[in-house]
């Protein structure tokens, strides 16, 4: 359906989604790091598993995102002090290679590299979370939007009415 201010959608119809494409550089880098931090628990061996476990406790415990992105940091850090202990602090990038590919690193011990893929994939699920919970879900009140939105087309209609009286003179007697 058109009207005079553009496409009109029926009342009974379903609203269509509100998505916009991304503005700016710093929009595009929070969609291209939201889409990486949610996607690779999923690619990661044993990532879903540690990712419901992870939403699970963010859940029980209130946990909030600033929170979960130290206990990130942490897991991090455990990992490569696990490794710094046990092998080579180069070993931790080593095992995050293989957790990719769902391999086993041969120069690692069996044990050291589940250790090593178990905190990786903890760290990575709790960012996921952790950016789930940093996602804006504020809602506005319909009735003041619609009203600004109301006022900001009749003005825009009046500078364009104003604008092209500007341009094109009307007589005023027409004979």
């Amino acid at each position: 359906m058109k009207n005079a201010s553009g496409h009109h959608r029926d009342e009974n119809r379903w609203p269509l989604p509100v998505l916009a494409a991304p503005r700016g550089l710093r929009e595009i880098t929070w969609h291209v790091v939201a889409l990486l931090t949610l996607g690779a628990p999923l690619v990661l061996r044993g990532g879903w598993y540690v990712l419901a476990a992870a939403s699970v406790t963010t859940w029980f415990l209130k946990l909030n995102s600033p929170v979960l992105r130290r206990v990130a940091l942490w897991y991090l850090a455990a990992g490569l002090v696990i490794a710094a202990i046990f092998a080579t602090p180069l070993d931790f990038p080593i095992a995050i290679a293989h957790d990719f590919d769902w391999s086993r690193a041969p120069e690692i011990g069996a044990s050291l590299t589940f250790a090593l893929d178990v905190l990786f994939d903890l760290s990575v699920a709790v960012c996921s979370v952790a950016t789930l919970l940093a996602f804006d879900r504020r809602s506005v009140n319909r009735a003041a939007v619609d009203l600004r939105v109301w006022q900001r087309q009749q003005v825009r209609r009046r500078q364009l009415l104003r604008g092209w009286h500007r341009v094109n003179s009307l007589p005023e007697v027409i004979q």
